[in-house]
């Protein structure tokens, strides 16, 4: 019992050593970018959602049962925590999500992470996706002068919802107050499910509606958030800068960080015991 325990002791101590570094550059990076001009969230804490997602990360295991923190490179990890915190999201907390790619890792945003964004902007926007059903009576105009759509029906029987989806709406709000109808069909959204890294769609498959929402939530959303002229957005290009300052320095101090080619393959599936596989 007591070779187990320090069995148990010396395997968390070498994954506390692996996730120290990059955590703690990544915080000096973000500290580095505020400095320059980034601002974040007033209620956002970087170094709670650094420290918190580097935990997340140590609980990943890829198919041979190995943590990111060994696979992947310090760099890689350091740059996906910085990414996280320049966004003001907390993978944590469900608003994003961390993925290997080859001996890589990258972020990405969950739509929790998007819906936290756009609220943000617009704080009384709540976005309510809606499914459409085959059987649903559905029509919405264009304003020919905006050029914006507006729902004019949306008729729906409860036993239409045990039927394929044939779309799904959105409205999305507009700088100058107003909204617009956002508007996917069946054969737009199943494009975008192409798209994911997970080719048998196994969760389309089972959360159908759910995953419905969520797509269009992100296809919806993203393009705004994007657009977005806050500093929040502008200081991506401060962060890069500054994760390549921090990969000379390391490779100034350490022999063992490789920035060579990268082997860039298609996103393999990991583990994560505490991410939320039925979104929405």
């Amino acid at each position: 019992m007591e070779a187990k325990e320090n069995i148990q002791k010396t395997q968390q101590e070498a994954v506390t050593a692996l996730s120290n570094k990059p955590s703690d550059n990544a915080i000096l990076a973000v500290r580095n970018c505020i400095d320059k001009g980034l601002v974040l969230p007033s209620n956002y804490s970087y170094v709670n959602a650094i420290k918190s997602s580097i935990m997340v990360i140590a609980e990943m295991r890829d198919k041979e049962g190995k943590s990111p923190l060994e696979t992947c490179t310090e760099m890689s990890i350091r740059t996906a925590l910085v990414d996280m915190a320049q966004k003001g999201l907390d993978v944590s907390k469900g608003q994003g999500y961390f993925t290997k790619r080859g001996n890589r890792l990258v972020f990405s945003k969950e739509y929790h992470g998007v819906t936290t964004q756009i609220q943000r902007m617009y704080p009384d926007y709540t976005p309510i996706p809606r499914v459409i059903y085959k059987g649903d009576e559905f029509e919405y105009a264009t304003n020919p002068e905006t050029g914006r759509r507006m729902l004019v029906k949306h008729i729906q029987k409860m036993e239409n919802m045990d039927n394929d989806f044939v779309g799904a709406y959105l409205y999305i709000p507009c700088r100058d107050g107003g909204r617009d109808l956002y508007i996917m069909t069946r054969k737009m959204i199943e494009e975008a499910w192409k798209q994911s890294s997970n080719s048998s769609q196994t969760v389309h498959k089972r959360f159908v509606d759910k995953m419905v929402c969520k797509t269009i939530i992100n296809s919806a959303l993203t393009p705004i958030i994007n657009s977005s002229d806050s500093l929040l957005s502008e200081n991506a290009i401060d962060t890069a800068e500054d994760e390549r300052d921090y990969v000379v320095n390391d490779q100034a101090n350490s022999k063992e960080i490789d920035t060579g080619s990268v082997n860039y393959i298609e996103a393999e599936e990991v583990s994560v015991s505490k991410q939320d596989d039925t979104p929405y």
